[in-house]
């Protein structure tokens, strides 16, 4: 392995018609001396007159080459996520993440840790199901937060690991399709249910190597049916002969109906870092945020994401044109409301 993958982003978007939140994951998976991105979906419906629809998918990411410091992979658990439909915040879970290094999924230079390190710590991907209703629920909210790592020894690090859903309801004409894993009826009452799974990016070195800047982004949208927010970024380095290199520690979109607490249907969801500039100066990008439920029957919304953008420089990289950055291009797929989930995989080397 001469590279490791850091997870820039996603875009989703159905093709024929939108459709709710079940299954969704985007990620990368190591095989064969090749990391492949992995994209996870399902059309939650199978009882509707429609057979299938076609997906288009991205996922920008960054090829850092290996550090001389501590790096480490690792994909958290399964863990359960229980809420109400049409509460008008999101339900949030906290769980503090405790791991050994020599647990993580790959990594490398155990012997260079140190409890007084820095540490950088980002979002690598994830991957979430629906688990008692397998039609899933119209898209109210999903976020994911990275916080607070700590060396708790030179073997072991913790963290803080936050998730947020809000599903909820829409108009529509017929409960068509909510029913439990089992094919029972799906008690509207009942408490909706993900199991939710993090992928994560560690590096650790002295400060004097590692420096970091965190930034909260706010764009909220009213009244909109499509929306497609950008926000340039530019961050000064302090060292020119650094490499820098953007992630996520955070993200959250909370979606409402301007007078009810509804959902909607899904047709783009997409957050991005486009590609970035890099010069001895400064590191520059573009932060993308889409959401679209464009389909027969208009409807407008709120929108409000959230981001946490960490900028990093770390003098132990190799030098900058090690490093590749690219996007998984519209890759277009079919999905089928027949299939209990698929998974397409793509290679990102090149």
């Amino acid at each position: 392995m001469k590279k490791i993958p850091l997870w820039n982003g996603f875009y989703h978007q159905w093709v024929k018609n939108p459709h709710r939140i079940s299954v969704y994951g985007s990620r990368f998976n190591y095989q064969n001396n090749d990391w492949k991105h992995q994209q996870i979906l399902k059309l939650g419906n199978d009882h509707l007159p429609l057979n299938a629809d076609n997906a288009i998918y991205k996922c920008g990411y960054t090829l850092l080459s290996k550090p001389s410091c501590f790096w480490g992979i690792g994909r958290s658990d399964y863990h359960q996520i229980s809420a109400k439909r049409d509460h008008p915040t999101s339900t949030e879970v906290k769980k503090r993440i405790t791991i050994d290094v020599k647990d993580l999924l790959f990594s490398g230079n155990h012997e260079r840790i140190k409890e007084n390190d820095q540490i950088c710590l980002l979002i690598n991907g994830f991957h979430f199901e629906a688990e008692n209703n397998k039609a899933g629920w119209q898209f109210g909210g999903f976020g994911i937060t990275l916080s607070n790592p700590k060396w708790t020894s030179n073997t072991t690090l913790s963290f803080d690991l936050i998730l947020r859903f809000r599903p909820a309801s829409a108009k529509e004409i017929s409960e068509h399709g909510n029913k439990g894993w089992d094919g029972s009826p799906w008690d509207a009452s009942m408490l909706c249910t993900h199991n939710v799974s993090v992928d994560y990016l560690i590096f650790s070195a002295p400060e004097s190597q590692l420096n970091g800047v965190t930034n909260f982004h706010d764009l909220t949208v009213k009244k909109k049916r499509f929306t497609n927010k950008k926000v340039p970024l530019k961050y000064a380095l302090k060292n020119k002969n650094a490499h820098a290199f953007l992630g996520f520690s955070g993200f959250d979109f909370l979606l409402k109906d301007r007078k009810t607490n509804q959902g909607r249907y899904t047709r783009i969801l997409s957050l991005m870092l486009d590609k970035s500039v890099h010069t001895s100066a400064s590191i520059e990008s573009v932060l993308k945020v889409k959401f679209s439920n464009r389909g027969i029957i208009p409807f407008s919304w709120d929108l409000q994401s959230n981001t946490t953008i960490q900028k990093f420089e770390l003098d132990a990289f190799p030098s900058y044109n090690n490093t590749t950055e690219g996007l998984l291009e519209a890759h277009k797929d079919t999905f089928s409301y027949k299939e209990n989930r698929v998974c397409m995989e793509k290679s990102v080397l090149v």
